[in-house]
C-alpha cells in the first residue's frame, strides 16, 4: 500500500493478513489512525487485486459485508427464481454481463500495468543502488502477476464470448 501519515508519503508498505476481512479491517484502522491511503493492493496466491482506497473511510467494514451477505442470501432464495424466463435468456444475460465485467477488468489491469511500468522507470534514477534493485524487482514481480492476470482475463473473456455466440447462433 502507499499512503500519507503525518505529512510523510510512504510507498510499498506491506502487511500480512489472514483473510480479506482482516485486510479490510486493517486498512480501515489505518484510516482511523490518520493515514491517507493512496494505493492498496491485495495479493492472494499471486493474484493482485487493487482495492478502492476511497471505500476505507474509518467506519467498520464488517457491517457492510454482513449486510451484503444477507442481501445475497435473500436474492438466492427460491422465491426469487423466475421460471418465466427461459434458461437460454438467463444464460445470454449472464454472458453479456460477464463480458462487460471482463472488459472493465481488462481496462483496469491495463491501467495498473501502465502505472507499475511508469513507477519502475522512475526508480531507475534512484541514487541508492540497493534500494533501486530491491524496488525494481518488486515492481517487476507485480508487473508479472498483473500481466498473467491480464492474459488469464483475456482468455476467460474469449471463452465467454464463444459461449455467447453459440447461444445466439
Amino acid at each position: 500500500m502507499d499512503g500519507m501519515y503525518k505529512g510523510v508519503h510512504y510507498e510499498n508498505v506491506a502487511h500480512w493478513v489472514q483473510s480479506y476481512e482482516s485486510a479490510f479491517e486493517l486498512l480501515t484502522q489505518l484510516v482511523v489512525n490518520q493515514w491517507t491511503l493512496t494505493t492498496a493492493i491485495l495479493v492472494d496466491n499471486g493474484d493482485c487485486l487493487c482495492l478502492p482506497v476511497e471505500a476505507f473511510d474509518g467506519q467498520p467494514i464488517l457491517d457492510h459485508i454482513q449486510a451484503l451477505e444477507l442481501e445475497w442470501t435473500q436474492l438466492l432464495l427460491p422465491s426469487h427464481y423466475s421460471p418465466s424466463r427461459s434458461v437460454d435468456a438467463r444464460l445470454k444475460d449472464w454472458y453479456v454481463r460477464l463480458d462487460i465485467y471482463y472488459g472493465d477488468l481488462l481496462a483496469h489491469l491495463e491501467r495498473i500495468i501502465l502505472l507499475l511500468e511508469n513507477r519502475k522507470l522512475k526508480i531507475l534514477n534512484h541514487h541508492n543502488e540497493a534500494m533501486r534493485s530491491l524496488l525494481s524487482s518488486k515492481y517487476e514481480s507485480r508487473l508479472e502477476l498483473n500481466r498473467k492476470l491480464h492474459l488469464q482475463t483475456q482468455n476467460n473473456r474469449q471463452t465467454n464470448q464463444q459461449r455467447l455466440r453459440q447461444l445466439e447462433g
